[in-house]
């Protein structure tokens, strides 16, 4: 299917290009509205999948090959309005930290991976806001497969030249 053939969307955007700049991130209420009580809870969410991730990959004593705290990062982003984004990836950064401290990784080593990690999150989060439509990415396939590489593919490739 290429642009030329794509039916007709029901919300008037194509599913291979959306150019709106006044982007409504769709529900918000399942954050607390108080950007402190949010910042703090997507700080938790991340430690928690840091953790995961680090004792998944802990039995075969390498990195962890899948960082699941990326993916919830950008889809937190997709949920909140973009001057939220900042104390947000501050937030997932401080939760990084502690859990490489948690589990006894050193210092430096989690001091590294951080960088590469908020560049994943806010590529995938800019990307996904810019390109991606969210009712179609779960509806259409094309529009599926375009959101997991605009969100997921892109930025790991980014954050691993880091």
């Amino acid at each position: 299917m290429n642009p030329a053939t794509v039916p007709p969307d029901p919300f008037g955007e194509s599913v291979f290009f959306h150019a709106s700049t006044d982007h409504d991130p769709g529900p918000r209420n399942w954050l607390p509205d108080s950007r402190v009580a949010s910042v703090l809870l997507v700080g938790c969410l991340y430690f928690a999948f840091a953790v995961a991730s680090i004792l998944l990959s802990r039995p075969s004593g390498s990195m962890a090959m899948l960082w699941y705290a990326n993916a919830l990062g950008v889809a937190l982003l997709q949920s909140r309005p973009d001057k939220d984004w900042g104390p947000l990836l501050a937030a997932m950064a401080l939760g990084s930290l502690a859990a490489g401290q948690a589990v006894g990784d050193p210092v430096l080593l989690t001091l590294i991976c951080i960088p590469a990690h908020t560049v994943e999150i806010l590529l995938g989060g800019l990307l996904l806001r810019r390109c991606c439509v969210p009712a179609q990415c779960v509806s259409q396939a094309a529009a599926l497969l375009k959101s997991l590489l605009l969100g997921g593919a892109l930025p790991a490739l980014f954050g691993a030249l880091i």
